[in-house]
């Protein structure tokens, strides 16, 4: 049995691209929940092996609660949830949950993201925790932003308490928001392509709206993301593993944020951190000329506003 609710039609968002594997799983986990959505949108970015067949003769063919977008180029994660949460805004969805690919939400999610009666105008994530090793450790890690804890970063979810957490950011792993929410603070920023185009959204949450919500319940599993951390004073940096082309979108968005968010922040911590994390990331990672290279462009275009899709993917 299925658990509907009084606060109006919820339309999930999903962005794809080559995961037809990752993607059906996806589906299907948002196909059985507990609180079902009225209606899901798949912005297929130009996909090149056989997603589109799953909406034209496929197992998702015939169910009306799916509508199938395939766009004709890579429009990149960025892209991708402009077009979807639009789309969504467009058909009337009161609330809007997007989700990544390669994640699956428990069956309880969605419940438990309504039942803790969100807050229209602020964005509340589900926990995105690795689906393999340690089943408690987030894919990204939380920082606080409110009590003795402010600014500090948790790896794990039962390290927080309470049953809704406010946080700096989320990723778009299972996000909810209302669409007045979006009709407030804009939709997400296309010309990022790809990376923190989800932290981008957060921090105009912040400055606009009532924040960032965690409500550590609410369970989406996904692949853990290869990273190191270490602790510089009382500062802990990661370094995520990533191909040179990600790591320039990584770099240059990171500086955009900074540079639009928060001030003189971009030159005392952020562009800091990001030459400290070019060093830690020549120690980890091989290919290392490509790899500074990517760092270089990526610094120049984040501190000059060079958007837009400026180093293609393979």
């Amino acid at each position: 049995m299925t658990l509907q609710s009084s606060f109006g039609d919820l339309g999930c968002v999903i962005v794809t691209r080559n995961r037809f594997q990752l993607l059906q799983r996806c589906l299907h986990g948002l196909l059985n929940q507990t609180r079902l959505p009225e209606t899901l949108i798949v912005v297929d970015n130009g996909s090149a092996d056989d997603t589109s067949s799953l909406f034209q003769t496929g197992p998702f063919s015939a169910d009306p609660r799916i509508d199938y977008v395939r766009l004709e180029g890579n429009s990149g994660g960025a892209g991708g949830f402009h077009t979807g949460i639009a789309r969504a805004m467009e058909q009337g969805c009161d609330w809007i949950f997007v989700m990544d690919d390669d994640g699956c939400p428990a069956p309880d999610a969605l419940e438990r993201l309504m039942a803790v009666d969100p807050n229209p105008a602020a964005i509340h994530a589900a926990a995105a925790l690795v689906d393999s090793g340690d089943p408690r450790e987030f894919v990204w890690p939380a920082a606080l932003v409110a009590g003795d804890d402010k600014d500090k970063i948790l790896m794990r979810v039962d390290e927080l308490t309470g049953p809704v957490v406010p946080v700096v950011n989320a990723p778009f792993i299972g996000m909810l928001f209302h669409r007045t929410l979006i009709e407030r603070i804009g939709l997400p920023e296309k010309d990022f392509f790809v990376s923190f185009e989800d932290g981008e959204m957060c921090a105009r949450a912040w400055a606009r709206a009532s924040g960032v919500r965690l409500v550590p319940s609410a369970v989406v599993r996904h692949p853990r993301i290869e990273r190191r951390c270490f602790q510089v004073g009382r500062r802990k940096f990661c370094v995520i593993a990533l191909a040179p082309w990600r790591r320039y979108y990584d770099t240059r968005n990171r500086l955009v944020i900074a540079k639009w968010h928060f001030g003189h922040w971009l030159w005392t911590e952020a562009l800091p951190g990001t030459l400290l994390r070019w060093l830690m990331t020549l120690a980890v990672q091989p290919n290392r000329r490509a790899q500074s290279a990517a760092f270089a462009r990526g610094i120049f275009d984040g501190l000059t506003g060079r958007l837009g899709m400026r180093w293609a993917p393979p």
